[in-house]
């Protein structure tokens, strides 16, 4: 691997502020409310909820630093998200764990999250590209998520098992699918249902993935997964749980729930959400 450089650390940034944008009222004193617009106007990663428009405010393409409305409630550490403008010829985020980090939410984490979070039955198409390392491919021993689609319950209720992700588990690399009957089948343990499975993946190369994805947790569902182009998988049927209040939000980066010896890294770029095929080229 070439020496990078030009890497720029990103600083973290506190708790993801969450506006409602429900009125005040008589009651609401002048001061007060030029409050809530300057903290409203400052929430550049608030969630976007039940929009039902995938090509609304990308969060940033990772590209020359580009995170401008990516939350960054997961990057707790200063070599957890850093920037390159040439990795193998493209400018790309790093995203890195090591051993000796803190747990967030029960793992190891560096993660951005899109606050974009789908409506029920929504169709949503996405784009990145990832590449890689030698020292993560090769890695029998590890287990990581790379990408997850992540479910939406009522507030205070905890999560299922995410409804889709892209995984490097024990040299292979897979994309992992879970909805009420496999929860049902599996249990919390389980694997999901594998739609996606290569040991022959590309390694120090970057790798183009598109996903369509339309968020039923019912036989309306569907998923679709292109790599380098060429379809790769396809699923048809329940994605989700017909408990969530909406559905799911992405998360990019590297995350781990397995202890692990030494420091492991992976680079993202390119991306892009939007509601049609069209839309990811815009």
């Amino acid at each position: 691997m070439q020496a990078f450089r030009r890497a720029r650390r990103v600083g973290y940034t506190g708790r993801l502020v969450r506006w409602t944008g429900k009125p005040f009222g008589n009651s609401c004193t002048m001061g007060l409310c030029v409050g809530v617009l300057l903290l409203a106007s400052m929430c550049v990663r608030a969630e976007i909820v039940g929009l039902n428009d995938a090509s609304q405010r990308n969060p940033g393409s990772l590209m020359q630093g580009d995170i401008a409305h990516w939350s960054r409630k997961r990057i707790n550490t200063p070599h957890a998200l850093t920037f390159d403008d040439n990795v193998h010829g493209v400018s790309a985020a790093r995203f890195e764990i090591r051993p000796e980090d803190a747990k967030v939410s029960e793992g190891y984490r560096a993660e951005l999250r899109d606050p974009y979070v789908a409506a029920p039955h929504e169709e949503v198409w996405y784009r990145f590209r990832t590449l890689i390392p030698a020292p993560l491919a090769e890695g029998r021993d590890l287990s990581l998520v790379l990408a997850q689609w992540h479910d939406k319950k009522t507030e205070g209720r905890p999560a299922a098992r995410p409804p889709l992700a892209l995984r490097l588990q024990r040299g292979a690399l897979r994309v992992t699918l879970w909805n009420d009957a496999e929860l049902a089948a599996q249990g919390v343990g389980g694997n999901g249902k594998i739609i996606y499975e290569s040991r022959e993946f590309p390694i120090d190369t970057w790798i183009d993935f598109v996903f369509a994805v339309q968020w039923s947790p019912d036989r309306r569902g569907f998923a679709r997964m292109w790599v380098n182009g060429a379809l790769a998988a396809e699923h048809r049927g329940a994605i989700g749980y017909r408990d969530d209040v909406h559905g799911p939000y992405f998360k990019l980066g590297v995350y781990t729930v397995h202890e692990f010896d030494r420091p492991l890294y992976v680079y993202h770029s390119d991306y892009r959400r939007a509601s049609s095929r069209a839309g990811l080229t815009e």
